[in-house]
C-alpha cells in the first residue's frame, strides 16, 4: 500500500540539516543575567528559549553569539534555557498565590498585592542555575545528517539531556551518547571550538516544507481527518474565567507550551493562552496573573499596542488560528508559517467546539512518519527514518 506521504519523506532524505541552516546569529544568553533581564531579551527577539553561556559577571557583555572577543576563550555552554525553565523555577513562589485563587472567597486585590510584593526578588534572581530541557545540541559536522534522520532522533524520539559542556568537549561521539529520554523543540550547533554557531528549530523546519510545498506529494491535498493530524486527541483548555495563574499552573503540569481558552456555557474556543504570553509579562505587571486568563489577555495585547477593547475580541488574535477536521494539510502548513504559531485548533465544523490541537511536532510527525490513508492503515507505531 501506498503511503500518502512518500514525496515528503523523500525530500527530507534527500535534505542535509545543513541546508536547513540558514544565515542568522544565534541570540544567546548569560548565566549571570536576572530573570527579568532574560524575558526581556527573549520577549525582545520574540523566541521562547535560547543558548545560555557561563559569563562571569565581569565578563564580555554580549547579545548575540557572534559577538564574543576573538582574544578571549569562549565561555561553556550550559544548555538552552526558556521560559518554562523560568516558570518552573518560579512556582514554588506562586503557591501561595495559587491556593489563595482556588478558596471559594478570595481578596483578589490582597492576592495580587503579594505577588506585586514578590515580584522584585523573582525578577533579580540570576538565571545561572536553572536547567533547560527543551533544546539540545549537535556537533556542526553532524548537520551533514539526512534532515529526515535528524527530524525523527532529535524532534520526535524521546532523549536524555547531557550536559553541553562534556559534549561539547569531546566532539567524536558514539550515537548512543546522543539518545536521551526528551524529544526537544530546538537544535543548537557548535564547531570545533565549541562555539554556538546556529539553532535549527521546529519553525524553521515547517518554513521549509512550506518552500518545497511542491515536493510533499499528495500529503498536501490529504485533509486534517484523513492523516489524523492533531486528532483525535484530548484538548487541555480552561475558560475564560480562570485567572492565567491558574491557567499557566496547569498548562506547566501537563507539560504543554499552550492552553486553549473557551467560553464557559458553549465550550467553544474563543483563545489561546501560551508561554510566549508569561515572556511579554512585566514584573511590574505581576499582579495581572490573579485575573481571569480573557481579561490577562486583553491587557498584554493592550501593553503591546494591539487594537483589542473588550475580553471577547480575544478570539480576534491572530494567536488563535484554527481549522476543521476537512482542511487540506497544505493550509494548515501555510498558517504555521505565515503566522508563526505553535497551536492550530481542529474545530469542530457546526459546534465550532476543539476536537483536536496540531502542534509542529505533529506535523513533523505526519512527514517522517510512514503514513496511510486514515481508515486504509494506521501509521507506523514508532518512527524510522
Amino acid at each position: 500500500m501506498k503511503s500518502i506521504n512518500k514525496g515528503a519523506r523523500g525530500l527530507l532524505g534527500q535534505t542535509t540539516l545543513a541546508e536547513l541552516v540558514r544565515p542568522k546569529r544565534v541570540l544567546v544568553l548569560s548565566s549571570s543575567m536576572t530573570i527579568g533581564e532574560a524575558l526581556a531579551r527573549l520577549a525582545k527577539h520574540k523566541v521562547l528559549s535560547a543558548p545560555m553561556l557561563k559569563i562571569a559577571e565581569d565578563g564580555p557583555r554580549i547579545e548575540f553569539s557572534d559577538e564574543w572577543p576573538e582574544d578571549v576563550p569562549y565561555p561553556d555552554i550550559v544548555g538552552f534555557v526558556g521560559v518554562r525553565d523560568i516558570l518552573d523555577t518560579c512556582l514554588s513562589d506562586l503557591q501561595e498565590a495559587l491556593e489563595n485563587i482556588s478558596k471559594p472567597q478570595t481578596d483578589m486585590l490582597k492576592t495580587m498585592a503579594h505577588l506585586k510584593l514578590i515580584a522584585p526578588d523573582i525578577e533579580s534572581r540570576k538565571i545561572e542555575n536553572i536547567q533547560g530541557f527543551d533544546g539540545d545540541f549537535l556537533f556542526q559536522n553532524q548537520a551533514k545528517c539526512s534532515l529526515l534522520d535528524v527530524l525523527v532522533k532529535a524532534f520526535l524520539v524521546p532523549k536524555r539531556t547531557t550536559d553541553v559542556y562534556r559534549r561539547s568537549n569531546s566532539l567524536e561521539q558514539e550515537e548512543s551518547e546522543m539518545d536521551i529520554h526528551k524529544a526537544v523543540h530546538r537544535l543548537g550547533l557548535f564547531d570545533t571550538k565549541a562555539r554556538v554557531t546556529g539553532v535549527v528549530s521546529q519553525s524553521d523546519v515547517l518554513n521549509f516544507l512550506v518552500e518545497h510545498m511542491d515536493h510533499l506529494g499528495s500529503i498536501t491535498k490529504h485533509t486534517v481527518e484523513e492523516i489524523g493530524l492533531g486528532m483525535p486527541k484530548p484538548v487541555i483548555c480552561v475558560d475564560s474565567t480562570t485567572s492565567a495563574l491558574q491557567a499557566f499552573d496547569k498548562m506547566y503540569k501537563h507539560n504543554l507550551s499552550a492552553v486553549g481558552v473557551v467560553s464557559p456555557n458553549t465550550h467553544i474556543i474563543i483563545g489561546n493562552l501560551s508561554m510566549s504570553d508569561l515572556r511579554c509579562l512585566s514584573f511590574e505587571n505581576f499582579g495581572y496573573l490573579v485575573l481571569p486568563v480573557s481579561e490577562f489577555l486583553v491587557l498584554l495585547a493592550s501593553n503591546r499596542g494591539e487594537d483589542v477593547e473588550t475580553p471577547h475580541q480575544v478570539q480576534q488574535k491572530p494567536a488563535l488560528l484554527t481549522v476543521s477536521p476537512e482542511s487540506a494539510f497544505a493550509e494548515v502548513l501555510h498558517m504555521f508559517s505565515k503566522n508563526r504559531i505553535h497551536r492550530v485548533y481542529v474545530v469542530d465544523s457546526q459546534s465550532g467546539v476543539p476536537v483536536g490541537v496540531i502542534t509542529p511536532t505533529d506535523v513533523i510527525q505526519a512527514v517522517t512518519t510512514t503514513v496511510y490513508q486514515k481508515g486504509e492503515q494506521n501509521a507506523e507505531a514508532t518512527p524510522t527514518p
